[in-house]
């Protein structure tokens, strides 16, 4: 045991010196950190060493894509911050029974196309996949053509009467129930062809 004993306190401060060095390689390569820990080689024993021109560049240029955490009341907003408007986009009820309206701000230059985009975030699902949609406005009447994607597992008339309520009744709701939207009648195509249940 006399043996070992000194061993130890020049292993400590090697593992000591290793993590300290160590922290500059983390710092240097970490954007962000990743759910799952990061493999390592058994092969090599020595830890990685930091490369000072890589930290120095990122001290010297923050990162854009980490956004700090700030009080948005506190910000003095840009003038060219996009101006929104509040509007009920009506969802399901947890029965799925009856679409209740929850306050969402959306973009006051767009509000019919932000208010359909909010439903159908919220109706999306993994084998119902929508590639997309576009809305066409005339004379009040407001038309919805939208797209199922070719990988789409299911049609438009293949879904249950939660999700036909859901995606259809929630944008058809949300459309007619805002007055500031003024539309009046709300279709739904499917690449121009009127969806018919």
């Amino acid at each position: 045991m006399s043996r070992i004993h000194p061993y130890f306190i020049p292993a400590i401060a090697g593992l000591i010196i290793a993590g300290v060095g160590g922290w500059g390689w983390l710092a240097a390569n970490s954007k962000g950190i990743p759910d799952n820990p990061v493999e390592t080689s058994s092969e090599s024993s020595s830890p990685p060493q930091a490369n000072p021109d890589l930290t120095t560049s990122l001290i010297a240029q923050p990162d854009s894509s980490v956004i700090p955490e700030v009080n948005p009341a506190s910000t003095p907003q840009p003038a060219d911050a996009v101006e929104t408007i509040t509007l009920n986009i009506y969802r399901t009820d947890s029965q799925c029974e009856t679409l209740v309206p929850k306050p969402v701000a959306v973009a006051a230059e767009t509000p019919v196309t932000a208010s359909v985009g909010n439903v159908v975030a919220q109706v999306s699902s993994g084998d119902l996949d929508l590639a997309g949609y576009r809305v066409n406005l005339d004379n009040g009447i407001a038309t919805i053509d939208l797209r199922l994607s070719p990988d789409s597992q299911r049609q438009f008339v293949s879904l249950s009467m939660c999700e036909q309520l859901a995606l259809f009744g929630g944008i058809r709701k949300t459309l007619l129930e805002n007055p500031r939207l003024n539309i009046k009648n709300v279709r739904f195509t499917d690449k121009g062809q009127d969806i018919v249940f």
